[in-house]
């Protein structure tokens, strides 16, 4: 069974801004396929994580627990593993050794509260999390020894990376990133949302940016991102100004339980009213969220139409396409060009669709490049597909164009043998380094482009062309100079 961390829902998201957990009546326990009653229900901190009152979980999971008063401090032993857990601390000590924790044990109408989930993984136990029916899963070792693990399919998708102006939201962005992430399970892309509430630039060895610190991690289900877990990390990130933007030097984050307030009016330097936006500030997540989503939906040319916040309805999203992105390439336009030695060594196959999207292939063989289980030679092969955007028609009928994406089916490199040949899979040749190219008619003039473009052309073949025009339609890689061809008028 897969060990998933729950979703929150959006509401209990914004109000994590301000408190140290939120009540999450209707979320369910189940220990071993029984439902798990308990007089205090189940809460979820600021920062994304189930807490539970440890004697109902310890004792179903079959755990004694013992409580010092003085020290504040509760033990819970099951078969030889021991815990010890003292209220308002982020470590727990098991057998010993010391477990940082992302939330503190904390005290909640008289029960002491502890993250569900590490407390079941350090009796052996496996979570997992329902989001359709709101229930928190714990399976011991005995029955999960029982079960095939069940293996989470995530839909790959591109790594979030800002594309605004704020260099100070980019730095934010970047630190949520890479020192939040690891406290969730993978999912398809994870979003940093600053939720910014006040900055101080006034000195550019310490500017202090005052923020809820979101960080949303979303799975792809069709064409909607569903959010599937996140958490809020508000405080104050202190940057010093660089010649590349900015680079965080402290991080100060609000304490959880009982000392939040004092450590948020600390954190905010005694400002009331500084204190007061933090609370203002989480009724303007939900259009971050959307502002973020959009974005990165543009910037990656995604076919993604809407979000889904836990237990909210989907949201759609406003994508802004691009005009260029939007023309498409005229019906003159040939459907298939060529890269190739003209000796029938290596090629590449370039198939275009009118939207500026292609696939293709390329080959190239050395039939004397032999070894034990391929005596019949290597071939190298890909399989590719991709888009041009910012495609721009010219007064003269040539295009430009940008190389936006292209995915090979297979690893470069990777290497496999059929019948006898070896195959490894290459990059195709003549794509490769391009960023900006050039579409030409065949009634472009020769004068002016370039003689390395012009030497890949089959018309340099021909005795009886026009050398004074390009004769073909061909396409232009501006940063290696080599040329795709095609036949048409």
């Amino acid at each position: 069974m897969k060990k998933k961390i729950f979703a929150l829902t959006l509401s209990a998201l914004c109000i994590m801004a301000v408190s140290a957990s939120v009540y999450a009546a209707d979320i369910s326990i189940v220990v071993d396929g029984n439902k798990v009653e308990s007089d205090v229900a189940p809460q979820i901190t600021a920062e994304g994580r189930t807490i539970v009152p440890l004697r109902v979980i310890s004792e179903t999971l079959g755990a004694e627990v013992s409580w010092d008063g003085e020290a504040k401090k509760v033990t819970a032993v099951k078969d030889g593993n021991t815990l010890a857990l003292t209220i308002g601390e982020k470590k727990m000590v098991n057998n010993g050794d010391e477990v940082s924790l992302d939330s503190p044990a904390q005290i909640i109408d008289g029960r002491t509260m502890v993250p569900l989930r590490v407390i079941s993984e350090s009796f052996g136990c496996e979570v997992g999390w329902d989001g359709k029916t709101k229930t928190v899963t714990v399976t011991s070792p005995e029955t999960s020894a029982e079960e095939p693990e069940e293996k989470k399919d995530v839909k790959p998708l591109p790594a979030y990376v800002y594309t605004g102006e704020n260099s100070l939201t980019k730095a934010v962005g970047e630190k949520l990133l890479s020192d939040k992430a690891q406290f969730f399970d993978k999912a398809s892309v994870s979003v940093p949302v600053p939720g910014i509430v006040d900055t101080d630039e006034s000195n550019t060895d310490d500017i202090k940016v005052w923020g809820l610190f979101w960080l949303l991690n979303y799975d792809l289900e069709g064409n909607v991102l569903e959010n599937v877990s996140g958490g809020s990390f508000p405080g104050c990130m202190h940057l010093k100004k660089t010649a590349d933007g900015y680079e965080i030097t402290k991080y100060d984050e609000v304490e959880d339980g009982e000392g939040y307030a004092d450590s948020l009016k600390t954190i905010c330097e005694g400002s009331a009213e500084r204190v007061k936006k933090f609370s203002e500030a989480s009724g303007t997540v939900d259009s971050e969220i959307k502002s973020a989503l959009e974005a990165y939906v543009e910037a990656n040319d995604l076919d993604i139409t809407a979000y889904k916040e836990y237990g909210w309805d989907p949201v759609k999203l406003d994508i802004k396409k691009n005009v260029a992105d939007s023309a498409a390439f005229g019906a003159e336009v040939p459907d298939e060009f060529e890269f190739s030695s003209g000796a029938g060594g290596w090629r590449t196959i370039l198939q275009f669709e009118k939207d500026g999207s292609f696939k293709g292939s390329f080959s190239d063989s050395e039939m004397g490049s032999t070894g034990e289980g391929y005596p019949n030679g290597t071939v190298y092969v890909c399989e590719f597909d991709g888009k041009f955007s910012d495609i721009k028609k010219n007064a003269d009928g040539s295009y430009t164009m940008k190389l936006a994406d292209i995915k090979t089916q297979k690893k470069q490199d990777t290497e496999w043998i059929e019948q006898g040949i070896k195959y490894i899979a290459s990059f195709p040749y003549g794509l490769e380094d391009g960023t900006d190219f050039v579409l030409y008619t065949p009634s472009t003039p020769t004068k002016g482009l370039s003689e390395e473009f012009l030497s890949w052309s089959p018309a340099r073949f021909d005795e009886n062309a026009d050398k004074t025009k390009l004769g073909l339609w061909g396409i232009y890689n501006k940063a290696t100079e080599y040329g795709f061809f095609a036949f048409g008028e």
